[in-house]
């Protein structure tokens, strides 16, 4: 086999919690099949206001601190493990939800169905300081972000 990897993907969307297109599959399909190649892998995603409602999930950072310019925003990291299917053989791969109503507690993932959330470009960033603070705890870890705003795609190793 190959090095073993340590991997962290930060994803604005993974199928199974939330989904409004393409990038919610890649970002459940990829970790779960890097993981049945040995590698360990994590995911990191918003806790979107559906998600507590249909998946039990486990508190393990009650506060974080993010800086955001002159200022702190605070929140919360829960865990859960996704399972999946990989070549017959059940898979699991560890998900830390970031909580934080004022970004993502709300109907939708980027709009209410009619206009984009004024706050949504803030959450984006918000969502990749908070990565680069929580991820730091990790030592050895690649990151990988895959965030979407509208149909652009951003990708990068960090």
């Amino acid at each position: 086999m190959p090095e073993r990897l340590s991997i962290i993907f930060a994803a604005s969307e993974v199928e199974g919690f939330s989904k409004s297109g393409g990038l919610a599959d890649v970002a459940r399909a990829l970790p779960l099949h890097l993981k049945s190649m040995g590698h360990d892998v994590r995911i990191v995603t918003p806790l979107y206001r559906l998600i507590p409602e249909n998946h039990k999930t486990e508190t393990i950072i009650p506060a974080l601190g993010v800086p955001l310019g002159s200022e702190e925003s605070w929140c919360a990291v829960r865990q859960l493990e996704m399972e999946g299917v990989v070549d017959g053989k059940m898979i699991s791969v560890p998900v830390y939800f970031i909580e934080h109503d004022h970004y993502f507690f709300r109907s939708g993932y980027y709009d209410d169905g009619l206009h984009e959330y004024p706050t949504m470009l803030h959450g984006l960033v918000f969502s990749q300081k908070q990565f680069c603070s929580f991820a730091g705890h990790w030592n050895g870890f690649r990151k990988f972000f895959m965030q979407t705003t509208g149909t652009q795609l951003f990708c990068r190793f960090i």
